[in-house]
């Protein structure tokens, strides 16, 4: 039952409370996990280094060891960043919902107070099909390439997708994310560094000894290590700036909650024998989740924006839903 908007009360109700203390308790345990994960990988690399500096003069071959600390760094940077990304989805539903309970509800709006009846599970559900489709629309993606807007996205008018460029170029204004998960991240790629440069003495040890072959297979195994680790590098910046500021951050999260919600009852609408929010049968669902998610995609052109989808009634909720104590099309029709 929903609680009163009064001083001091929770504008939540108490299944909306419960989720959001279950969705930060979550958020904090992965990002905790990252930070965990994080000093563990500093910790082994120390000593992997160390051991390096002081056996590597006497035997070249065992800078090939770094390999292992730069494959160790690289995926605990891509853990990093699979963590924020999940907390950061958390945090924009428990801000999707602060927003939500303000927006007005009117004949000509498309937003009714029962969209905020959608369980966790169910949302999410829409979220894994209306978030990638959006994010696939707006960015470049696919193996090896870095998550950067591509040009299409680049020619939108309004992005707010992309959290700094909200900002209008005021005076002295800025935009700052927070700076743990950079500072991380950048402590880690040090030690990839430290690892190539390791990597980079085995062909000199073995050219200063006058092992030429060896010393080419070794200059070829840099080159291959050296390009994955800059090219990895690459992408986990890229990946790095959405979860700041990009369509990966909390504010923008929130908006596509918005319009995952959206879609989901517009979607639900559509379904067999659908009334007063209730339906005859799931069937179909998917596919009518499908046709919103591609609609929105739409209103990225010809200067639309989302909100634009998102504030428009659409038929279909006009003839099903009651207003103000009138019947709806249903009701008449019975």
């Amino acid at each position: 039952m929903p609680n009163n908007n009064s001083l001091g009360v929770s504008p939540f109700t108490d299944e909306e409370t419960a989720l959001i203390e279950h969705l930060r308790k979550e958020a904090n345990e992965v990002k905790d996990c990252f930070t965990k994960f994080s000093f563990q990988a500093l910790s082994i690399s120390a000593i992997g280094l160390s051991l390096l500096v002081r056996f590597q003069p006497e035997f070249p071959w065992l800078g090939l060891a770094s390999i292992f600390i730069i494959l160790l760094v690289l995926s605990v940077m891509r853990i990093g960043t699979y963590k924020y990304g999940t907390a950061n989805r958390h945090y924009g539903y428990e801000l999707h919902l602060d927003r939500v309970r303000r927006l007005i509800s009117s004949k000509d709006s498309a937003w009714k107070p029962e969209y905020r009846e959608i369980g966790w599970e169910e949302s999410l559900r829409a979220w894994r099909i209306v978030q990638p489709s959006i994010f696939r629309h707006l960015y470049n993606w696919g193996v090896g390439e870095p998550n950067k807007l591509n040009k299409f996205a680049q020619s939108v008018g309004y992005k707010w997708f992309e959290s700094e460029t909200l900002l209008g170029g005021a005076t002295g204004v800025h935009y700052h994310a927070g700076s743990y998960l950079r500072t991380m991240i950048s402590l880690l790629s040090i030690v990839a560094g430290f690892c190539l440069i390791s990597l980079l003495f085995t062909p000199l040890q073995l050219l200063v000894q006058e092992k030429y072959t060896q010393s080419a297979i070794s200059i070829g195994i840099f080159a291959i290590v050296c390009y994955v680790t800059i090219s990895r590098l690459a992408q986990i910046r890229a990946r790095r700036k959405l979860l700041e500021s990009g369509i990966l951050s909390i504010h923008s999260c929130a908006i596509v909650w918005n319009l995952t919600v959206m879609a989901h009852f517009r979607a639900q609408e559509q379904l067999d024998g659908f009334n007063n929010g209730g339906v005859k049968s799931f069937q179909g669902y998917t596919l009518k989740l499908s046709e919103q998610a591609s609609e929105i995609l739409h209103y990225f052109s010809d200067g639309k924006t989302v909100y634009d989808w998102l504030n428009e009634p659409i038929d279909l909720g006009a003839r099903f839903y009651s207003y103000e104590g009138q019947s709806s099309e249903l009701d008449s029709v019975k």
